[in-house]
């Protein structure tokens, strides 16, 4: 399981996660891989949810501080809302590659328990525990 698109003020415990800053301002995406990639994160698995409503850094709605999958990666809902609004967002090779596969993300019931007791781990910070 990797972690994509997490931002360190909102999820301060997943590993990786970045400055709204960093995730920003990278080399702009083409329109169509960008639109691509979208596509590919709108057809996520919703994983969790925490009881928190988003905005963004204009104070702009976002939603519910929500987490999806496709079984291997997993984002927040912010991820897309950012990816949408900045053309210069931060596009993970990993995800790049999965977007490009043109596949329908399809995730047993059993996988899906087993990656939310995993994400459970990381965004309690239980792995700094040991």
């Amino acid at each position: 399981m990797k972690f994509i698109g997490f931002l360190k003020t909102e999820d301060k415990n997943i590993r990786g996660g970045l400055e709204l800053n960093e995730l920003i301002n990278q080399n702009i995406s083409e329109p169509d891989i960008r639109s691509k990639v979208l596509q590919y994160l709108n057809e996520g698995v919703f994983l969790t949810g925490i009881m928190s409503f988003l905005y963004d850094n204009d104070g702009q709605p976002i939603g519910n501080l929500d987490y999806f999958t496709d079984g291997e990666l997993v984002w927040p809902i912010y991820y897309r809302y950012y990816l949408a609004k900045y053309e210069s967002c931060y596009i993970d090779p990993d995800l790049l590659r999965a977007a490009s596969n043109n596949s329908q993300i399809t995730i047993s019931n059993e996988r899906l328990v087993e990656l939310e007791n995993i994400f459970d781990k990381e965004w309690s910070g239980a792995w700094k525990k040991g």
